[in-house]
């Protein structure tokens, strides 16, 4: 980041400065500094403007040389703990590239604290530099322990490796260094403009020989039989009594029955891994994943007074049925659907070419009903027992279609990156049907949008009581929870700090789904709020200086959270929005706001 200071410098700070990536957001984010010469300058100004910019080129490589490291280890440890979490031994490339992660991370640290002695040495003399300043040294000596944890752990999992030592512990240490100190990589961009970017189609492919757990294998006996207890009767974030899901049950006639077979035939199944919907929004939008679509028959489950609750499993689904179920037409792009999405996919080839199963992590829910007599139609007596329901579990109707996009010759990633840079009315699904609906005009006059696209349709099915069993099988048990764990759930951390004002608060996205989230300034004190409102808001002060404010955090117009300490009315500050997916490192978008 080049800031400006007033030319009066501090002493150069030798301290040895070792990084971690959070401290790279804290300090180094920002935009390029514009560069401009008059035209009758410009001879004489190339060859600095040519150093200039190669020295910020430089910096910003060794910034992304350590952040691309780290986010790689991260990666890796993941990967790898899934593949212990499903019971298979650990090899691959994965586990090589661990293995030698330590000394070019070292390396790339070493190459940073030169730049990191340069950023404290251009801090400006005075409170605000000293403010700067002690909050830099606290970012560095919270980070170095950061980085010198990982670089023990990556040595111990090395000595373990050589000497032929079970790596699994070294491993969980590793997963666990990672929740506990998450990657928090800022995007470096040149412009003020977020970029994002498309992750490609992955997919796990093994042979059914090298499975740790055989096809078919069956699986160890499950909970089943454990009681229940009041929390599988309580509202959790994504279980809400909304006025709605009170209705659609009582319309239901608070009937287990009748309430499992509305979810299954009405809400559409999407791949994704983890909650981001919870019940209400799933019920609102007719659509959801697994675990969303249990949110859902769990609320209107518990509503109705049943005790209920999710069950996790890895299962292996026959190829025909996945396709299916995915609507796709090549079991091998079922496969990488169910790795991208994060479902733990594993494509299984039989050794002959072709596709045998595919194995994947799935949430259920399990209701306790009495179940011996018509197995939990209304009226049903006998015997309570859990009783596994997999309401987003369906079959379909699928029409696929015409594949247009690959005539038009389109690049999510540039159709994306340019939707996101340029302020439009549209939606992004809108932008994609117009431009689609464009290229149809002049290549395929005869052919319309709706001819173009897959559709697809939930066979409905008239249950008489509730199913017997599980549709496919189970081979690896996985847990029973009340409510949704915490690493599946997806997290938005609003970060606003500079001049004196923080707000570091992290939201849930259930909490936010279908909401409106906005972010404002309230006088620092009342004194504060009492100019703002006696000039009709902060636009009318007449000396705005004299006024501070802080952030303040509003969903659908609740306050969820308020900052610390006060800032000049126009002060600038730093705004980090984080985003972290199940099972993924935050991703981030970095700007600059103006405080009021």
């Amino acid at each position: 980041m080049h800031c400006r200071f007033p030319q009066t410098k501090r002493p150069r700070v030798a301290a040895r400065f070792t990084t971690a990536t959070r401290l790279l957001g804290f300090l180094l984010t920002g935009a390029l500094t514009t560069l401009s010469t008059s035209a009758q300058s410009w001879d004489g100004q190339m060859p600095a403007l040519f150093k200039q910019a190669a020295e910020t080129a430089k910096k910003q490589a060794v910034q992304r040389a350590y952040a691309d490291q780290l986010l790689d280890i991260a990666k890796r440890v993941d990967r790898l703990s899934r593949t212990l979490d499903r019971g298979e031994s650990l090899r691959g490339v994965d586990l090589v590239m661990l293995l030698n992660a330590s000394e070019p991370l070292d390396l790339a640290n070493l190459a940073l604290m030169d730049k990191f002695a340069a950023v404290a040495d251009e801090l400006p003399a005075g409170p605000d530099g000293d403010l700067f300043l002690e909050r830099h040294r606290r970012a560095v000596a919270s980070h170095e322990a950061a980085h010198e944890a990982l670089i023990v752990l990556l040595g111990n999992l090395q000595t373990a490796s050589d000497k032929g030592e079970q790596l699994e512990p070294a491993i969980a240490l590793l997963r666990d260094h990672f929740r506990e100190n998450p990657v928090e990589i800022p995007a470096f961009h040149s412009s003020d403009s977020p970029q994002w970017g498309i992750e490609p189609i992955r997919q796990e492919v093994v042979e059914m020989s090298e499975l740790a757990i055989p096809l078919g294998a069956a699986a160890p006996a499950s909970t089943a039989l454990a009681p229940p207890n009041p929390d599988d009767l309580a509202q959790t974030q994504e279980i809400e009594f909304t006025a709605e899901i009170v209705a659609l049950a009582a319309l239901l006639n608070n009937d287990p029955l009748e309430m499992f077979q509305w979810v299954r035939d009405n809400i559409d199944f999407t791949p994704y891994r983890g909650s981001r919907r919870g019940a209400a929004e799933t019920l609102r939008l007719r659509a959801g994943n697994d675990m969303d679509t249990a949110s859902l028959l769990i609320a209107l489950l518990r509503t109705s007074g049943f005790h209920a609750r999710y069950h996790s499993a890895t299962v292996d689904i026959d190829p025909d049925t996945a396709m299916n179920w995915l609507g796709v037409e090549d079991p091998n792009q079922a496969g990488a659907l169910l790795t991208t999405s994060g479902m733990d996919g594993v494509t299984i080839n039989d050794g002959q070419g072709g596709v045998a199963a595919l194995r994947c992590t799935r949430f259920w829910v399990e209701a306790y009903l009495p179940y011996t007599d018509y197995r939990g139609a209304a009226g049903a007596t006998g015997d309570f027992m859990w009783i596994p329901l997999d309401p987003a579990w369906k079959a379909y109707t699928n029409d696929f279609g015409e594949d247009v996009l690959t005539s038009m010759g389109f690049d999510a990633e540039s159709f994306v990156d340019n939707y996101v840079t340029t302020v439009r009315p549209e939606t992004i699904l809108e932008l994609l049907e117009d431009d689609i609906t464009a290229w149809l005009a002049t290549n395929q006059p005869d052919t319309t949008f709706d001819d173009v696209c897959h559709e697809r349709a939930i066979n409905p099915v008239s249950l008489s009581w509730l199913p017997s069993s599980l549709p496919y099988a189970i081979v690896s048990e996985g847990s029973v929870y009340d409510e949704v764990p915490a690493d599946e759930r997806y997290t938005i951390r609003f970060y606003i700090y500079g001049e004196g004002s923080i707000l570091d608060h992290t939201l849930n996205l259930v909490e936010m789904a279908g909401k409106q989230v906005t972010l404002s300034y309230i006088g620092e004190t009342t004194a504060d709020q009492n100019a703002i409102n006696a000039n009709g808001g902060i636009l009318g002060l007449p000396n705005p200086y004299l006024v501070y404010v802080k952030p303040q955090l509003r969903v659908d117009g609740c306050i969820v959270a308020t900052g610390t300490g006060g800032t000049m009315v126009g002060r600038t500050q730093n705004s980090e929005i984080y985003f972290t997916a199940p099972g993924e490192v935050a991703e981030s978008i970095s700007n600059t706001i103006l405080a009021g």
